[in-house]
Order: structure tokens, then sequence, then C-alpha cells
């Protein structure tokens, strides 16, 4: 080449082909597809940094562009150490505080709040984890929604069956703001479903949020005061994990399954329209003695047990009661569904079970273990009725399609599903 006129600067170039290599300062490895600081670099910054850290210590005077200078090169390395806008706030604010006009030149005693943050970085570059470059292709896609009630999401891996997750806030959650809620959603799903991301060895995960500033700040490893606590246990997560998140925004009107998960009622004030439970009963020939989740309004049958306070009822808390030798209707709200129907096989009782259909939640094979007959009823929204309360505040039905099942002490020699 240097023949035909090109100008070639040896040190510069890499004649041979190799698998690992330095290139503007990274230490890049084409084999295992990863990346890290070279060794220089690493050098050069650790001695900036100790230096800066012996001056405020000393409370010597530094230039506030030294202090800048060392930000910038820290702001390069986000590409390899995804906490790194998390630790260059309280310098951000420094330099903020102090440089007026641009005057650069101006001579500060720096306040010793940044050296837990110099710290950090010393030790951070010292480790010099290798952070993985493979193109992204998510394995597993996550959904998720707030709402002031609570929040609710659905997981699925590549191939298998969507499971649907929610649960209600803690404490005072519910007053946080609704960009920290929703940005907790993800992270609480996350933390759910870490057990099925271990065991599948899930690396790469699709999140969708309708919530712009939720994506935005997650895929950016930033955010404001506000924000940046809750941003930082995703990324904490993600490091420990292994994980790889791409969040992209979801528009509200798409997100209706989670949406609904996140104002699901989880008091069982609903219940299944009496007409359509009437007809399976019939066409099974059974008849049910006692509804085991129920109120007042929403009862199939004279005796009940109810979740909460109710003078008809005959007991509180249907679960702790003697279902042996009873013709029992068990449509419970959505997180006893597990205890009911563990308490159904260990009581060996007969039962009328309606639970939504979610074929991916840990329950469904110990249900379909136990069922004798099953049928599906329709859509949640026109089989079920709402209670008034769940009215008032907005809360939602199970998503998707409810079904009823019979499980009885008789042996399972002549099970048949219909439809189901």
């Amino acid at each position: 080449m240097k023949t035909l006129g090109w100008i070639i600067q040896d040190h510069k170039c890499r004649l041979e082909a190799q698998q690992e290599f330095n290139f503007l300062r990274w230490r890049i490895n084409s084999k295992e597809m990863n990346m890290k600081i070279t060794q220089d670099r690493q050098q050069s910054l650790i001695q900036q940094l100790q230096i800066l850290l012996i001056k405020i210590r000393k409370q010597q005077t530094i230039r506030i562009r030294q202090i800048a200078s060392i930000r910038g090169k820290l702001i390069f390395l986000k590409p390899s150490i995804p906490k790194a806008s998390f630790h260059i706030m309280i310098m951000n604010q420094i330099i903020k505080q102090f440089v007026n006009n641009n005057n650069w030149k101006i001579e500060i005693i720096c306040p010793k709040t940044i050296i837990p943050e110099l710290q950090w970085w010393i030790t951070t570059i010292n480790l010099n984890i290798p952070i993985n470059i493979k193109p992204f292709h998510h394995q597993a896609q996550l959904t998720s929604d707030a709402s002031k009630d609570g929040w609710g999401g659905t997981f699925q891996i590549i191939g298998q069956k969507e499971i649907k997750i929610a649960d209600k806030w803690r404490n005072k959650e519910s007053n946080n703001s609704s960009n920290f809620r929703e940005i907790s959603a993800i992270y609480l799903s996350l933390l759910q479903m870490l057990p099925q991301i271990k065991r599948y060895q899930i690396q790469d995960i699709l999140v969708q949020t309708d919530n712009q500033v939720a994506s935005y700040n997650i895929n950016r490893r930033r955010a404001n005061w506000t924000l940046a606590e809750i941003v930082e246990r995703i990324i904490d997560l993600t490091v420990k994990e292994n994980l790889r998140l791409r969040v992209i925004h979801l528009p509200g009107v798409l997100n209706h399954t989670a949406d609904s998960l996140s104002r699901l009622s989880r008091s069982g004030d609903y219940g299944i329209k009496k007409e359509i439970l009437q007809q399976v009963l019939k066409e099974w020939n059974i008849k049910i003695e006692i509804d085991a989740f129920a109120n007042r309004k929403n009862r199939k049958t004279r005796r009940f047990y109810t979740v909460n306070k109710d003078k008809w009822a005959e007991a509180r808390d249907g679960l702790s009661q003697n279902w042996t030798n009873k013709v029992i209707l068990v449509h419970p709200p959505i997180p006893l569904i597990p205890k009911s129907l563990a308490k159904i096989k260990e009581e060996n009782t007969t039962a009328i079970v309606i639970v939504p259909i979610w074929e991916g939640q840990y329950w469904w094979p110990m249900l379909q273990e136990l069922k004798i007959k099953a049928k599906v009823l329709g859509k949640s929204q026109e089989v079920l009725e709402m209670g008034a309360k769940m009215k008032k505040r907005g809360l939602m039905l199970p998503p998707g399609e409810m079904g009823i099942f019979l499980i009885t002490k008789m042996q399972k020699e002549n099970n048949y599903s219909e439809n189901l």
C-alpha cells in the first residue's frame, strides 16, 4: 500500500489478525465478546483519582477544571461501568455550584462529601470487570404496569407459556410518584421472576412499559435524584445476575393485561354470574353446599365463609375451616389460589373451583392433576360480576378467560375436560 502512495502509521495499525486487541484505549476480546479498560488507562485514572483524593483530605485548593477533566474521563467509561452515572452525581453538583460564567480557572476547597464517590471509582476501576458486547437477542419478554393500588406484569420466555405476576404496594409505597412506581414495577417483576431467569439461564430481556420516563432512564442507566435509587437497584440486579435489559415504550392502550394486573382486586369483591354457575352445575349434576370465599352480596349458597368481616357469614377465613365431607365452591382471590388447591388436595375434598385460565402459573400443574372435569366459561368481563367497592376504587377483574373445574375424592378413571 505504501508503494501506491498510502501513508501508513505502523504504530497505529494491526497487520496481523488478533482476537484480543486495544482500540481507543479499550481492551476488546472478540472471542469472548467483551471489553474492558486498557491497563495504561486503568493505572492513569487510579493515579489521578488518588492525587485528587489526597488534596481533598488535606483540604488543599483544586482547580475546578481539574475536577471537570476527571469527570469527563469517568463519563467515558460508561459503556463498561453500568453504574457510572450514579457515582458522578456529587461531582456534578460541585461543578455546578462553583462554576460561574464559565470561569473554569477558579480554585476551590472541595467538600469531603465527594470522598465516598472517588473511593468507589478507585475500587471499580481497579476491578476492571469486562462488559458483555454480544449483540442483543432477547430470550424473554417482560411487560409491566403500576397503579396506586399495586403493580402487575407478564413474563414470557420465548417458546413457553406466559406467566402473570401481581402484588399490592407495601406500607407507603403507593405515595411515591407515578414514575417511581412504574420503575418499581419493573424491578419487582424482575425479582419475582429471578428463579425462572436463573433456571433457564436467561441473559437478554426485552422490557415493555407504558411509561416513557422509565424506559428512558433505564436504557441510559441514569436518573435524577428522585428516581436514582430505584433505577440503581435495577442496574445492581442486572450486574449481579449478568442480565441485559432493553426497555421499549408500549402505548397504554396496548398494555391492557399488565394494567389489569396492577389494578387487580385481591379481596375477592367479584363473583361468577349465578346463571352461568347454575348451568354448569346442572350439566355436571352436582350441588354445592357452601361458598368458601364470598360476601353477603355475591354468595352463591345460603352458607358461606367470608374473607372480610360479615355477620351473615358462617365463619371468617375459609382456608382455616374444615372442608372435609363438604361440596365446596372455591372461587378464591388470586393470591389465595395456591393455598386453596393445596387445602383441597390435603383434605381430599370435593370442590367446584373457579380460577383464571393462566397456564403459565406455578399452581396450574397442580390444578390439572386434581381436576376431574373442566370447562372454559369465557372472558372474565363477560362471566364475572364486579362488586360495588371494586367499581368505586377502579379495580379490575383478572385478565383473560375464566375456567371452572370439578375436583372430587373419586379416582380419576373417567377424567375428561370440555374445551380445555
